[in-house]
């Protein structure tokens, strides 16, 4: 059944080979995370009727459906990546940047510790309390860790704290360690890694690990990392997040330790050839799944009927008939463009959504090679590609708004702003200064 996987295995292999340099690049991210969602993981759970575990275990599948699943991951990245190309081939769109490198103030330390510590205040102000924040997921009062302002406010955290980093060497005090140290913590304390979700953590976490890394950040050492980090680390947080010390217990007490070499907790491709089925019995949604990507923004408080995303509704189809354990599933994008229009939905969809990601402007910090927004992207391109994309594009976007905002605020303080247009995108994370 490892030969279902082969075909998209190779066409994996072969874009990554076209990569040039050794540093770890968003790039890099992306294939790793296609390569195990869609290739490792379901081929170590595949078998002649089906998968052996998941949230589809209880479903049967055939083999051409499982084959049919490769082909839309397949030919979701072929047109996504034409309409990638074709784009940047006639246009680059503009950048305001910030060069955080060719400044000569020397009191930055200081409006970056005001700036984490004042969006850390408003975090904890939208968050319900301070005791909320520290106490494991189930317990929580306010469940909404993707709260858009409160994403914002935790984006601009992560941007004052991450450019402190690669402007330490500029300014290698006391005050500016000390000032750091004390960032850190305040991160800590707002993201931690004990009570957080998974990629909540990522998206927060690893940006900061990777600005610390610099150019030492390399494929070699990355790669490695990741897969311990998802072999060991993840499925542990899985547990102890949610229940603390009794998840821990748990998680001990169950055969998790000894499938060490397991991918547990990536249904992805599994809910992706569930939904192709699903939509095939008559079930398609006819726009539904991508108008409610498109309008992720809209409160359902305002617009009421507004359409649920496709991951939510094949999670509570597989939820009702299959015994899943929850409704929130993993979702790839392409899979709600199947969802409403099938295979022209597909193409058009990923051709589309390619277009958008090269013509959209981006702001971005930039200190020597190192890039603000080379970082976030690389660490959340895990979650954009697991999805569902209506529910988890919001955190991102509410990011990328953090660095325009910060962006703004360092040029009223004498930080050199530039307007250019975006080169060719081969950059790579960072150099340390």
């Amino acid at each position: 059944m490892a030969l279902l996987y082969v075909p998209l295995a190779i066409l994996l292999t072969a874009a990554a080979s076209q990569f040039k340099g050794d540093l770890f690049t968003p790039k890099d991210c992306l294939l790793l995370c296609l390569m195990l969602f869609f290739c490792v993981a379901p081929m170590q759970r595949t078998t002649a009727v089906g998968f052996d575990s998941g949230t589809t275990e209880l479903c049967l599948f055939s083999t051409s459906e499982i084959l049919q699943g490769q082909l839309l991951v397949g030919a979701a990245c072929v047109c996504f990546l034409l309409g990638y190309r074709a784009t940047r081939s006639v246009y680059r769109p503009l950048r305001l940047e910030c060069r955080a490198d060719e400044t000569r103030f020397r009191k930055h330390v200081l409006i970056f510790l005001a700036v984490t510590v004042a969006c850390a205040f408003a975090f904890v102000l939208l968050s319900g309390s301070l005791s909320d924040i520290v106490r494991p997921r189930r317990l929580k009062e306010h469940q909404s860790e993707s709260s858009p302002l409160r994403m914002l406010f935790l984006g601009l955290v992560e941007c004052s704290v991450v450019t402190q980093i690669f402007m330490r060497s500029q300014q290698a005090s006391l005050a500016s360690k000390t000032a750091l140290f004390l960032q850190l913590l305040l991160v800590a304390l707002l993201v931690n890694p004990l009570n957080s979700p998974r990629f909540f953590n990522v998206a927060v976490w690893l940006p900061i690990a990777f600005a610390f890394l610099g150019k030492r950040a390399v494929v070699a050492r990355i790669y490695p990392a990741i897969l311990i980090g998802i072999m060991l680390i993840m499925p542990l947080m899985s547990a102890t997040t949610r229940r603390g010390t009794e998840g821990f217990a748990n998680y001990m007490a169950s055969d998790s330790e000894r499938s060490v070499f397991t991918l547990s907790d990536m249904d992805v491709f599994e809910t992706l050839v569930f939904s192709m089925g699903f939509a095939e019995n008559g079930n398609y949604t006819s726009g539904d799944s991508t108008l409610a990507i498109i309008l992720f923004w809209v409160p359902r408080s305002i617009w009421v009927n507004k359409p649920i995303v496709g991951g939510h509704i094949v999670g509570e189809e597989l939820q009702l008939r299959y015994g899943a354990g929850t409704a929130n599933l993993s979702f790839f994008p392409a899979a709600d463009f199947f969802l409403d229009f099938g295979w022209p939905g597909v193409v058009l969809g990923s051709v589309v959504l390619g277009v958008v990601t090269s013509a959209t402007p981006l702001p971005d910090v930039k200190h020597g090679d190192f890039s603000v927004f080379q970082l976030i992207l690389t660490a959340s391109i895990p979650i954009l590609v697991r999805g569902p994309l209506g529910a988890v594009c919001g955190p991102f976007l509410a990011f990328l708004t953090a660095i325009l905002i910060f962006v703004i605020l360092l040029s009223k303080v004498g930080f050199r702003t530039v307007l250019r247009r975006v080169s060719d995108d081969r950059s790579s994370l960072p150099n340390t200064p």
